[in-house]
């Protein structure tokens, strides 16, 4: 059985990172699976382009202009999509030897949905946010019914019903099955009018043990190279891609705090990676990093930390999240998506109410007062062994074997 996974990147940003650590748990598992991507960042053989520099760098020009139109319309997000530009992918996937076709993150204008309806190979979807069956956004508002009820003229844009219904129409008979990573956004796909009649699974996303494990705190520290001895400190640390321009990765409740603690301590510094903010210049207790490409490196701040802070207001399996965990170091957020999966409340983190900055507050002042790595047995405290059980990558590509077996068969 040869699987074909379909991603706009192969790893960068959440949802690439998620689909190429499938693609790879599959490879170790002898699985015969390759990726087919618009834009690469890795050197890996089974991952291949399908675009000339040229046509990327048009595609992404009317992608950017496309969303920025739609964002000065729309308003609510960052990133809408509307997979309406001719793509032709659909010749190539068709004449090829793959048995499955995996799709992951396919926006960016990377297929269009028409050519998704040409499409002859059996389809899974693992889906990494709402767009799926949602119309043309990305993460759909907790008071939003229309994926459940539809987009129609009294309640959308005639842009949005439009596409809601194209989608509707294609998807419903085109994807076979839908791999949903966390059960928030399974009980959302199940539930939506898009997918009701498709086979829903749900499967996590997996974590390598040999990349992101349990290190010395100091060594962490020294790997990293900050000035000053940060040994004593309690270190906190936040990060996320796109994390200021997303309004609903939480930035501002990451602010709040840093302010609040600076008043009430003097023994924390703070790590921030990801995109760069100017409003933390200035702040001398801050290590403020870009985006960190090197996994090496994550892992070191990840150990170096005391708390990892995710205080995302809707989100799906948050690869930061499961990152920091399977260091040993423990999450506070907020209870929402799929955090809920991964969080065991006041164990290895902390599940604040939502849009609740006191409450999310209290979560890091917990973890201030447990200073659970200086505990003897902490990885028993936070039940280590269990939380990376439930993502072991074996585990999570024999879960995909059988959900392609079952969907061709």
């Amino acid at each position: 059985m040869k699987i074909l996974h379909l991603s706009f990147f192969d790893n960068y940003g959440g949802a690439a990172k998620a689909a190429y650590r499938i693609l790879k748990c599959q490879l170790n598992s002898k699985m015969q699976s390759d990726m087919m991507v618009y834009s690469k960042f890795t050197k890996n053989k089974n991952v291949f382009l399908v675009k000339s520099k040229f046509s990327l760098y048009l595609n992404n020009f009317i992608v950017r202009l496309l969303n920025f139109l739609l964002v000065k319309i729309y308003k609510k997000q960052s990133v809408y999509s509307l997979n309406i530009i001719p793509s032709n992918l659909s010749k190539k996937i068709n004449k090829s030897d793959y048995d499955i076709v995996n799709f992951h993150w396919i926006n960016h204008e990377m297929i269009s949905l028409n050519d998704i309806s040409k499409i002859k190979k059996p389809i899974v979807w693992t889906i990494h946010d709402n767009w799926p069956f949602a119309s043309i956004e990305h993460y759909v508002d907790i008071n939003d019914k229309r994926i459940f009820d539809g987009y129609s003229e009294k309640n959308s844009s005639l842009l949005e019903k439009l596409i809601w219904k194209k989608k509707l129409n294609i998807f419903q008979n085109k994807i076979l099955c839908v791999i949903a990573p966390s059960k928030w956004i399974e009980n959302l796909a199940k539930k939506s009018l898009i997918f009701k009649n498709v086979k829903v699974v749900n499967i996590p996303y997996s974590i390598d043990p040999k990349m992101f494990y349990v290190e010395d705190k100091i060594n962490a520290l020294k790997e990293l190279n900050i000035k000053g001895n940060l040994n004593e400190k309690f270190i906190i640390s936040f990060g996320a891609t796109s994390a200021y321009s997303e309004k609903r990765k939480g930035f501002r409740y990451v602010y709040k705090t840093i302010q609040k603690l600076n008043k009430e301590f003097s023994n924390i510094h703070f790590i921030v990676f990801g995109e760069n903010s100017k409003i933390l210049k200035g702040i001398e207790n801050i290590t403020n990093y870009s985006e960190i490409h090197d996994e090496n490196k994550l892992r070191n701040i990840y150990n170096a930390s005391d708390i990892f802070l995710s205080p995302s207001l809707n989100d799906n399996l948050p690869l930061t999240v499961m990152e920091s965990l399977s260091c040993g170091t423990p999450v506070v957020a907020f209870n929402v998506g799929g955090i809920k999966d991964l969080i065991l409340h006041k164990k290895n983190g902390y599940l604040a109410l939502e849009d609740n900055f006191d409450d999310f507050y209290d979560g890091i002042k917990l973890f201030l007062e447990l200073n659970v790595k200086k505990k003897i047995n902490y990885l028993e405290f936070i039940e280590y062994k269990k939380f990376m059980a439930n993502f072991d990558p074996k585990v999570i590509s024999n879960k995909y074997h059988k959900a392609y077996k079952e969907t061709i068969h």
